[in-house]
């Protein structure tokens, strides 16, 4: 039977691949919205840091005590990371990429040939993704 602190340590492993598979989902459909070379380059180069960034967190958070158990064997002595460090690194970058993710389409979206009153709802309409999975995390 599992214990309380085995499905911790299970979700911790799978937070970081969660935000992960989101932030790339986003990513790929900036690639189908946007047909430009050099967004798509810049979109292709933000995939592969986040993706990098991501795998790190998720092996940091496997690898985060000398042996396994330690992690939810409260009363072993432990070698393993400050859990707050690792939590507040992860909350950096997610905050860090989420607002480099909202805001990078926000210049093409401006510059496209339409009124402004149809620019301002299109730049809402993804503000409004900005607003709301943040306020789902927490």
């Amino acid at each position: 039977m599992l214990t309380l602190g085995q499905v911790s340590y299970a979700l911790q492993i799978l937070y970081p691949l969660a935000i992960t598979a989101i932030k790339l989902s986003i990513l790929l459909l900036y690639l189908r919205l946007f047909p430009l070379a050099w967004f798509r380059k810049c979109v292709k180069g933000l995939m592969v840091v986040f993706g990098v960034i991501g795998a790190v967190f998720t092996l940091i958070a496997v690898f985060q005590c000398r042996h396994v158990d330690e992690v939810w064997k409260v009363a072993l002595p432990t070698h393993c990371l400050s859990q707050t460090s690792l939590l507040e690194g992860q909350a950096i970058f997610n905050l860090v990429s989420d607002i480099i993710i909202i805001l990078f389409p926000m210049p093409i979206i401006w510059n496209l040939h339409m009124q402004l009153r149809r620019r301002l709802l299109l730049l809402g309409s993804f503000t409004v993704g900005f607003v709301y999975v943040p306020a789902v995390r927490a």
